[in-house]
């Protein structure tokens, strides 16, 4: 974020959860300066910050994009929108004191670039947050993490379908993974993740593909594959992600609400994949499924 003490306006809208990466991108090419989330299992609060030159137009904007998605999907999504003026600010510091240290159990520990901090955990991922990518908070990424740290064996070959930030590619590499491929859909995440990727010393580890997993070359099957999307967007990969393991290796998926994993063991089994552990954090589903 640029440094700045003139007066901006904070916007905060409360959306379902499954829409806060289209709302995400809206915000930012509307000319927020940043995105902070604070989520639950099932809606997300956005707020974006805005100068205050033009700020009619754009809020004018915002109110009419979040009214249309309520007419296209009117048993899905609904909205609350509020904006307030701030008198001054500094945005960088503001921006990076939302943004704390990760301390996940004995292992891991998710600091942002700039904490100078020492910490007990021996794996560190150090990363710069950006937009509305991942900072390690959510449940299903520190689900994923813990399970990771249980499957991963040095010289595994790891697949991470949707990476974000690149926070369980980074994770899987410090682990020991001879290499791991991250793939995501938004070129939006490609300089971030890079850019973590270098900060953690593992860019030579891992190979990162912009665009759905059907479309990526990927020849040799994988030991390991993590999954942290969305449920639908699990539903329209699992096929192609479960070709892509070897027979015998295991499938973390994760991105489902306690609510839509009703039916998801029998789904599994229809897919013929075993699942070996179910892990519920905060009302998010983790699955470890083995081929």
């Amino acid at each position: 974020m640029v440094k700045t003490s003139r007066p901006y306006w904070e916007v905060q809208i409360t959306i379902p959860r499954q829409y806060e990466e289209g709302v995400s991108n809206f915000l930012i090419e509307a000319g927020s300066s940043g995105i902070k989330i604070d989520q639950n299992h099932t809606r997300s609060r956005l707020s974006g910050y805005f100068g205050q030159t033009g700020f009619g137009l754009i809020q004018k904007r915002i109110h009419n994009y979040l009214e249309d998605l309520a007419r296209l999907f009117p048993e899905k999504f609904s909205f609350r929108l509020r904006r307030s003026l701030h008198r001054t600010l500094d945005w960088s510091k503001k921006w990076r004191e939302n943004f704390k240290p990760v301390l996940l159990g004995k292992k891991f520990a998710i600091v942002p670039a700039w904490d100078k901090g020492n910490f007990p955990q021996p794996l560190v991922i150090k990363i710069y947050p950006q937009m509305a990518f991942g900072t390690g908070t959510h449940p299903t990424t520190q689900a994923c993490l813990l399970v990771l740290q249980k499957l991963v064996r040095p010289g595994d070959r790891v697949l991470d379908l949707g990476t974000g930030s690149g926070i369980l590619a980074i994770a899987a590499a410090k682990l020991g993974a001879e290499s791991v491929t991250a793939v995501d859909m938004d070129r939006g995440v490609a300089e971030n993740a890079r850019k973590n990727f270098r900060l953690n010393r593992v860019e030579k580890k891992i190979k990162l593909k912009i665009g759905r997993l059907k479309e990526a070359i990927i020849s040799t099957p994988f030991d390991l594959a993590v999954a942290n999307l969305t449920g639908e967007e699990i539903l329209e990969e699992i096929e192609k992600l479960k070709s892509q393991v070897k027979s015998g290796g295991y499938l973390i998926i994760s991105g489902w609400t306690r609510e839509e994993s009703a039916g998801l063991g029998a789904f599994l089994k229809r897919k013929r994949l075993k699942v070996v552990q179910r892990i519920e954090k905060k009302g998010w589903v983790t699955v470890v499924c083995k081929k």
